[in-house]
């Protein structure tokens, strides 16, 4: 009888030595690490898809930026191979950094700034010429150690004066008044409609500062502000409406391989084809196609932000 419950408990136990044999011992490989951001709102196009990069989409970029259309790998959530306009790559600003205009402070790009690389352009040693986008926009050297392709939160300052005036149209500025309507080189511009600081007024001109991200300063005339604030316009955002539950293939109408989505990205469903959703992803990276409606989940709550 002994004999018989020995040999009744051995099947048992090569099944549990076979179950624990079977547990997964892998490790979750490393995201891949960006080398650039998108500064612009770009398309980014491979085979049948076309992708729209929205600012701050990140990317691995394959080879050196020059004039042609850049091979680049997506970042996030999204996942897919295509060509970028190297015009639009840029990077972040990681660590508040002036910007001169020769020995003269004219502004600063605050950390968490997105700027616009500018291949080929001449900077002194350890340093690279960048573009501000945006309501105000500038050319300028920074340090090379200055930029990153990793996330940096902006955060906005309280500004020292609070005297707010509207450029009537876009509007150039200089570092002195006495530069004003002539050829020298400006400090930068700033976009008509948008709020600035006025810093002073002497006679008919304006020293002015440009509020966000990148700020410039300089003087332009009076009769090229409104003394009042213009409220700002929210645009209108895609809305998720469901989230990918462990990944996801998209695909065009006739099947083909578009793009992969990862767990958790969100969504915008728009229609269904069938057992397949039409959905649009809501990030940065923005792309429409069908997944199998089995890999998606109803978000509880409509009104959660795009994943960055």
């Amino acid at each position: 009888m002994r004999g018989l419950a020995i040999g009744a408990t051995l099947p048992l136990l090569l099944c549990a030595s076979v179950a624990v044999a079977q547990v997964p011992r892998g490790r979750r490989s490393a995201p891949a690490a960006p080398t650039h951001l998108v500064a612009v709102e770009a398309e980014c196009r491979a085979g049948k898809a076309v992708f729209t990069l929205l600012p701050g989409a990140r990317i691995r970029a394959r080879g050196k930026l020059g004039k042609r259309p850049v091979a680049v790998e997506l970042v996030g959530p999204v996942a897919a191979s295509c060509r970028v306009p190297a015009a639009a790559l840029g990077l972040r600003v990681a660590a508040d950094t002036p910007i001169r205009q020769g020995a003269v402070v004219v502004g600063a790009a605050n950390e968490g700034a997105l700027v616009r690389l500018v291949p080929g352009a001449r900077a002194p040693r350890g340093q690279v010429v960048v573009e501000a986008v945006g309501d105000a926009t500038a050319r300028f050297a920074v340090p090379r150690q200055a930029l990153t392709a990793e996330p940096r939160e902006f955060v906005y300052r309280q500004p020292a004066v609070s005297h707010w005036v509207t450029p009537k149209a876009d509007v150039r500025v200089f570092a002195r008044k006495t530069s004003v309507n002539t050829n020298a080189p400006a400090v930068g511009t700033i976009a008509g409609g948008v709020e600035v600081l006025l810093l002073e007024q002497d006679g008919g001109f304006a020293r002015v500062r440009s509020y966000g991200p990148v700020e410039i300063e300089g003087w332009s005339t009076n009769q090229a502000f409104l003394d009042k604030r213009t409220p700002a316009v929210e645009p209108r955002l895609l809305s998720p409406t469901h989230e990918v539950l462990a990944g996801a293939v998209l695909v065009d109408a006739s099947g083909d391989k578009l793009a992969e989505l990862a767990g958790g990205a969100l969504v915008e469903v728009t229609g269904s084809a069938g057992a397949r959703a039409r959905v649009t992803t809501t990030g940065r990276v923005v792309v429409s196609g069908f997944v199998d409606g089995r890999d998606l989940r109803e978000l509880a709550d409509a009104q959660v932000l795009p994943t960055p």
